[in-house]
């Protein structure tokens, strides 16, 4: 079974420990995901406060000294098929990965801001275009 480390604000978090990690995440993804198609406004505030964290994660995992020992603790945990001598030598490319992230967790926030509005107004209440 793949059990991947975990990072949580810079710590790597081993084996069984970091199912946890991810089970509480997937928990939250899921309410989230729930709450955001509802057009609830809790879940507007909370995913921008979740898309926040993951990036500060994702910051704190490259830019936290020891970078190098957590990158070879992640690829060490991963199947020999999915590992690959470039992987392990090459840590530069964690930088576009982070970049590539950070992307990832800005478009959304950024789509959350912009359409403030679909979570504020009254449901159910939308004219049809004429």
């Amino acid at each position: 079974m793949l059990s991947p480390p975990a990072s949580l604000l810079g710590l790597t978090i081993e084996s069984s420990l970091a199912r946890p990690v991810y089970l509480t995440l997937g928990a939250i993804e899921i309410g989230l995901g729930i709450g955001l198609l509802n057009l609830r406004p809790w879940s507007w505030a909370l995913a921008i406060v979740f898309f926040t964290f993951a990036n500060i994660n994702s910051l704190l995992y490259v830019l936290l000294p020891g970078f190098p020992d957590r990158m070879r603790t992640t690829f060490a945990a991963l199947p020999p098929s999915l590992r690959t001598a470039s992987q392990q030598e090459s840590l530069s490319g964690a930088a576009v990965g982070w970049a590539a992230g950070a992307l990832g967790c800005a478009i959304p926030i950024w789509f959350l801001i912009r359409n403030r509005e679909a979570f504020t107004g009254p449901r159910g209440n939308v004219a049809p275009d004429a």
